[in-house]
């Protein structure tokens, strides 16, 4: 995964990214970190497609993510700051319906169940399966579960590569 020279303004005129280079190899972590309004999430953004950057180029194996982003979009996991959660829906409902629009080829439910189970387990809320997410009000999930709820979200998918933004967000200290 490779950007090179990526530049980006708002409307406004207020420069978002500006000549950003760096490559990440097979099997790396990379933390992009900076000060609130520095451009993190717009990069990010970018590499989904949310923006598309006024210059530059992002590559996957040599390959232009963005003139070939409907090839690499099932490949590719994107977690935002904020919640995509269904508050009303258990934990298991929320990936369960999630696995029904975005799996449509696993038929049986036997299958979608055992996948969820395991990301339950990978994820530490297989406990919390069957409570309700809750909202600011109604808090049933610590912001760290409702964080890996959305993280287990993406997971579904088994993505080769994700983006996590502010992953930690909403996570105590501990």
């Amino acid at each position: 995964f490779s950007v090179n020279e990526l530049y980006h303004s708002f409307e406004d005129g207020q420069k978002a990214l500006d000549g950003i280079n760096f490559s990440v190899s097979k099997n790396e972590l990379m933390v992009i970190m900076g000060p609130s309004g520095s451009g993190k999430t717009t990069l990010l953004k970018s590499f989904v497609q949310e923006i598309v950057p006024q210059a530059g180029e992002i590559n996957i194996d040599g390959h232009n993510l963005l003139s070939n982003f409907s090839f690499f979009q099932k490949f590719i996991g994107y977690v935002p700051q904020d919640d995509l959660l269904f508050s009303n829906l258990s934990v298991y409902d929320n990936l369960y319906f999630s696995a029904k629009l975005r799996l449509p080829h696993i038929k049986e439910k036997d299958e979608i169940d055992k996948r969820i189970d395991i990301i339950l387990r990978q994820t530490g809320l297989y406990e919390k399966r069957d409570t309700r997410v809750g909202d600011v009000m109604h808090k049933s999930l610590s912001g760290g579960q409702r964080k890996r709820l959305n993280i287990a979200l993406e997971l579904l998918s088994d993505p080769l590569i994700i983006f996590l933004d502010e992953p930690t967000s909403g996570l105590s200290s501990k």
